[in-house]
């Protein structure tokens, strides 16, 4: 496979972008379900005003709840989940001044 990234690493990238795809808008549906409720004057609803911002993180190591390939990797994570690490943005927050914060 030359420098090719292990495949156990790819599917984990792969399923950590589509849990926080799913993170982002089942926040946004939980919090709008009318599709009428609150948006910003961007016309940004709570997910997208975070979008791609993660906050504090931890890096995977051998000590932890990552897979092989993600220790080797340095993968990052913020969410851990009975035995599994993810990569989930932040959602907006708009009480006390307002700010993407990491709350499930």
């Amino acid at each position: 496979m030359g420098g090719a990234a292990p495949p156990e690493q790819d599917v984990s990238r792969g399923i950590d972008g589509m849990a926080n795809v799913l993170s982002h808008e089942l926040e946004e549906a939980i919090s709008d379900p009318d599709l009428n409720a609150w948006f910003d004057s961007s016309g940004q609803e709570n997910g997208d005003k975070c979008n791609f911002n993660f906050g504090a993180t931890s890096t995977c190591n051998a000590n932890g709840l990552c897979t092989t390939a993600g220790t080797s990797a340095g993968a990052k994570y913020n969410q851990t989940f009975g035995s599994s690490n993810w990569m989930l943005q932040q959602n907006w927050r708009n009480s006390g001044g307002g700010a993407c914060a990491q709350h499930l």
